[in-house]
């Protein structure tokens, strides 16, 4: 949507509901029309039925980049009379992808996709020090330097 990467996305990752300009609320569940609305454009576009999908709300346990939302009110979108999307700006996106590299099962699309955004050192230590916010252990903080380092940045 902000043109980001060029090639097409498999699936939506929905992360929270809006409830007011400062607060985000986990997704449940969507609503009986949101829910309509996404098996329908399944239909005429063939998509999965797993294309819109609320699994990045888990990310709201653990935090998220700050001020996220704030960036995020920057790439917004009315569709319609009742819907509002805001989509996450690039440094967040650059974070959020680093995190999803770190999947030893299916980090690889999203190392790959670091490498074709060619992020700035500011927008990769942005999203270093989010995860490194995170309680971790070892492990995680070892892929997470291999990970920046295979993308030429010096922490």
């Amino acid at each position: 949507m902000l043109e980001i990467l060029s090639r097409p996305t498999k699936d939506i990752d929905a992360l929270a509901f809006i409830v007011d300009a400062h607060q985000l609320k986990p997704i449940d569940k969507f609503s009986p029309e949101m829910e309509l609305a996404i098996a329908k454009t399944a239909g005429i576009h063939r998509l999965g039925h797993d294309w819109f999908n609320p699994e990045a709300t888990v990310l709201l346990e653990r935090g998220l980049p700050d001020g996220i939302l704030e960036r995020s009110a920057l790439h917004a979108q009315q569709y319609g009379p009742c819907l509002r999307v805001q989509f996450i700006a690039r440094m967040d996106q650059v974070a959020l992808k680093l995190y999803a590299a770190m999947d030893p099962a299916k980090g690889r699309r999203h190392e790959e996709d670091l490498v074709v955004m060619k992020p700035t050192q500011d927008e990769i230590k942005h999203g270093v020090t989010w995860l490194r916010s995170w309680p971790s252990n070892t492990a995680f903080k070892k892929r997470l330097a291999f990970i920046v380092e295979g993308l030429g940045v010096v922490m």
